[in-house]
């Protein structure tokens, strides 16, 4: 698109014309030689025309600072519509005045050489833009893995967090319960304590057995004695 362009064309007729008037006397065989390609100095006149165009339209709506700047830059602000300008009405003197041509040849050079410039210039901010492009599309391409990675990782982090809080709820439901147990004796004491009181149980069994034997002979003595003076 950019070798193909209407003012890349124009610049390349520019050039074989320089190559022609450094090689050859001006003369009348030049003059049928620009009238045969003057197709192709149309062609480069065609941007210039559609821009007086444009400024025919908007000259009752744009303010006279805009007109200005509309008329000498482009719009990467290099002037090149206003040295294709230049380069029209120096092409047009040299075609009506062949033989004062080889003045116009260093003027038309020097728009040459800066058209070319300019044009060398785009070709590297295309390519600079197209290198630019592909390296932001591969930091967004590892960005976006990079997020899902972390999004991985984040699930990831979240079971930890849910078995993490899991232990630390048992942890404090075992701690309350220790509290609990701890405030009953333990199971040796509470043997120790049983067999004791199995002890005193027995003790108290058999003082009371002693104290029947003793009681039981004491009332029947005293029962018969009184039925004997009964009768």
């Amino acid at each position: 698109r950019l070798l193909c362009s209407p003012k890349n064309v124009f610049i390349n007729l520019l050039s074989g014309l320089i190559t022609h008037y450094d090689h050859f006397e001006v003369s009348s065989s030049v003059i049928d030689w620009l009238n045969g390609r003057y197709f192709l100095v149309a062609f480069g006149f065609h941007r210039l025309l559609r821009l007086k165009w444009i400024y025919s339209k908007q000259i009752y709506t744009m303010n006279e600072e805009c007109i200005i700047r509309k008329l000498v830059a482009d719009g990467d602000g290099a002037g090149d519509d206003r040295r294709f300008a230049t380069l029209a009405s120096l092409i047009m003197k040299l075609i009506k005045d062949p033989e004062n041509a080889r003045s116009y040849l260093p003027r038309i050079a020097q728009l040459l050489d800066a058209a070319k410039t300019s044009m060398h210039k785009q070709a590297l901010i295309a390519t600079t833009n197209e290198y630019q492009i592909n390296k932001y599309k591969q930091m967004a391409h590892q960005i976006d893995s990079e997020i899902v990675r972390a999004h991985e990782r984040m699930q990831l982090a979240k079971k930890e967090l849910e078995a993490a809080k899991a232990v630390r709820r048992n942890k404090e439901e075992y701690e309350a319960l220790a509290k609990v147990i701890q405030q009953y004796p333990s199971r040796q004491e509470t043997n120790m304590k049983l067999e004791a009181v199995k002890k005193e149980l027995e003790e108290q069994h058999e003082r009371q057995r002693r104290l029947e034997a003793k009681v039981i002979p004491f009332v029947f003595g005293n029962f018969f004695i009184e039925i004997y003076y009964n009768l």
